[in-house]
């Protein structure tokens, strides 16, 4: 009887040996950049959106390591399948070659916005005209993403180097979601500057992607939008969503 008892727990410890290192190797990986206030890597639990997205791959069975980089580099390390996902990202036909795109996590609400004492105003992309226009490097605008290189651009890294460059009059006028816009200028004093140039040009959803060139990536996306549909179900996103100010 003891012998079997000793059989038992021997191939009770392999089981669980087997089922950790298992759970181990269900790892995602996911490259992404600041883009605060909605996800930053010195924001609470890594801002908004970077909780959803690990919750949602736990709920799924893995465990995601979130890799913080310039938004270019992530792009293309992504795209080229050294990291397996990216977040947050616009979808469009070109991007569609490379990715696998989530259901939508979040929507941008995009405007313009120039500097309070300058006389432009505009209702479109098509007012563009000859002004300077201030965008980040490595993002893909929706309406002008085909006809980007008839404008005057100038690049800058990130949100926040757009609106520094539009206070020094580098530039005439930024695209920018409206809530990264009103947080950036509030956190760095520059409230009495800018305003919005225009009403909402579009709505554009912000997805999880992850990479055709992804170990198992249709696994990985299939276990993130589950763990996602069982969060708005069950109301954590929106608790999530709810403490982090939204």
């Amino acid at each position: 009887m003891e012998i079997y008892q000793k059989i038992s727990i021997l191939i009770l410890c392999l089981f669980i040996f087997y089922e950790s290192t298992h759970a181990i190797d269900k790892k995602v990986i996911i490259a992404t950049s600041e883009y605060i206030p909605y996800y930053g890597e010195k924001m609470k639990n890594r801002g908004f959106i970077t909780e959803v997205v690990i919750e949602a791959f736990r709920r799924g069975g893995y465990k995601a390591q979130i890799d913080f980089y310039p938004w270019k580099r992530s792009l293309i390390t992504t795209k080229n399948g050294n990291n397996d996902a990216i977040y947050t990202i616009w979808k469009n036909r070109e991007r569609g070659k490379w990715f696998l795109f989530s259901t939508p996590l979040l929507a941008n609400k995009l405007v313009f916005y120039k500097k309070k004492n300058r006389n432009i105003i505009l209702s479109g992309y098509k007012d563009l005209g000859n002004h300077k226009i201030g965008i980040v490097r490595g993002y893909k605008y929706p309406d002008i993403s085909n006809k980007i290189e008839t404008f005057h651009k100038i690049e800058a890294v990130d949100d926040y180097k757009n609106l520094f460059n539009l206070s020094r009059d580098l530039i005439d006028i930024i695209i920018i979601d409206k809530i990264q816009a009103k947080y950036i200028i509030k956190e760095h004093s520059f409230s009495n500057k800018f305003i919005p140039a225009s009403p909402v040009l579009e709505t554009v959803n912000q997805y999880l992607a992850v990479s055709k060139k992804a170990e198992n990536a249709f696994l990985k996306l299939n276990a993130f939008n589950k763990g996602l549909k069982t969060m708005r179900k069950d109301g954590t996103f929106k608790k999530i969503k709810k403490l982090h100010g939204f």
